[in-house]
């Protein structure tokens, strides 16, 4: 068996993170730790404070190190967008000799804003976000550069194309 992979997605809301989570790990067998479903299930009415962020987070953490440790794939959904939570991953990563995988996933404005109406209509019964169009914007501004090799990724492209040009990069 080789060294396992983890795949951290970096993006604001709606860019398009979470439908590539679930590409990714049916294709690469590999576990999907979502941090929208981690918040769900930690928190009946999520409030978005810093306390609930850094227990989200926590736990996304111990899920992802758990399946590491036993040689599992991993694709971790969540914003990733601030450096310090990024460096937990590395260092996750490191301590149980993993690969990790870096992807900026990114899309024009406007298909956010489609993505976010369709959203709000609940037509995605796996979309678990609550995010919209101004926390879209605020995260966005938040957002923090990635200082390590990454790929990015416009969702908004021909999916089919680019996801398989990401699978052979992954595969590789």
């Amino acid at each position: 068996m080789g060294r396992p992979l983890v795949v951290m997605l970096v993006g604001p809301p709606a860019s398009g993170k979470s439908r590539l989570a679930r590409r990714l790990g049916s294709a690469l067998d590999a576990q999907v730790v979502e941090s929208d479903r981690v918040r769900k299930q930690l928190f009946a009415e999520p409030r978005y404070t810093g306390g609930e962020h850094a227990a989200v987070y926590g736990w996304c953490h111990t899920i992802l190190r758990s399946a590491l440790v036993v040689g599992r794939n991993v694709i971790f959904d969540a914003t990733n967008l601030e450096e310090r939570r990024r460096r937990k991953v590395y260092s996750i990563a490191e301590q149980c000799d993993a690969r990790l995988a870096i992807i900026w996933v990114t899309c024009p404005p406007s298909v956010v804003q489609q993505r976010l109406l369709r959203r709000q209509l609940r037509e995605d019964k796996d979309d678990l976000s609550d995010a919209d169009w101004p926390v879209f914007l605020e995260l966005r501004r938040k957002a923090e550069p990635i200082r390590r090799a990454h790929v990015v990724l416009n969702t908004a492209a021909d999916y089919e194309t680019v996801l398989q040009r990401l699978l052979d990069t992954l595969r590789d």
